[in-house]
């Protein structure tokens, strides 16, 4: 199952279980084929760091069973930057982010990466207009 990024509170999705939906939690964005090290270089490409260093900014927020699936924060510096974005700003980095090692691997339709993008960049906003918000990610593992 790919990735899927849910803005929620916390505390809502500490109390989420195997045998949820983690879709009925929120709002929420399947990642599809874009995995951590994909999302870790949009982080490095965002904070002009290195992706290795961007790994940080998503972190263990809750894990479900002792192998999973983990329940994962993504920091509020990296939403606050994308909620930050014009128009013309997601379109450049989406630009940018297709160029790296990591998305190019995966062969994906850069219209989709874009929509992805515009997507996550309003899930920040909203994230950024409610202070209990935060973006999570379910992992699966």
């Amino acid at each position: 199952m790919a990735d899927i990024v849910i803005l929620g509170r916390g505390e809502d999705l500490s109390y989420l279980t195997t045998e949820d939906s983690p879709a009925d939690m929120g709002p929420h964005l399947t990642t599809g084929p874009i995995h951590k090290e994909a999302r870790y270089q949009l982080y490095a490409l965002l904070l002009g760091c290195f992706s290795e260093e961007a790994e940080a900014y998503e972190y263990l927020y809750h894990q479900l069973n002792e192998d999973g699936p983990y329940i994962l924060t993504i920091d509020r510096l990296i939403t606050d930057k994308l909620a930050a974005f014009e128009e013309d700003e997601v379109e450049q980095i989406t630009e940018h982010w297709l160029g790296s090692a990591p998305m190019e691997a995966l062969e994906v339709d850069s219209e989709d990466v874009l929509s992805f993008v515009f997507e996550l960049v309003h899930l920040c906003k909203l994230r950024a207009q409610t202070e209990q918000l935060d973006l999570f990610i379910y992992h699966e593992g």
